[in-house]
């Protein structure tokens, strides 16, 4: 909800060892995909996919919730998508996004 630009978290900077070549493919390909939408379009996505379905049972769409969605449910939907599209291609990972905007 909060924008991904949030100068609180420049606390971090530096903070971390660096990324092998593999977290930084991942990430190229997070930004080359997922960066050019709004965080309104991101939350579209996301409010689609079936941890965030499942965690906000039996609440309506305006109704506050604290449920965490749990690592495994992300996991599992993951694995499954992963099935369908080729997440570790941009093209699989625009194929997805563009399932979850327009379906």
């Amino acid at each position: 909800y909060n924008p991904i630009d949030d100068n609180r978290f420049n606390i971090l900077k530096n903070r971390f060892q660096k990324l092998s070549e593999e977290e930084k493919n991942i990430i190229d390909l997070v930004i080359d995909t997922f960066g050019m939408y709004s965080g309104k379009v991101l939350e579209r996505i996301t409010h689609k996919e079936d941890p965030w379905i499942n965690a906000r049972e039996g609440y309506s769409p305006l109704e506050r919730s604290h449920v965490m969605i749990k690592k495994e449910d992300i996991k599992q939907y993951f694995e499954k998508v992963s099935k369908e599209f080729d997440l570790c291609t941009v093209d699989g990972i625009n194929k997805y996004i563009n399932k979850q905007l327009y379906d």
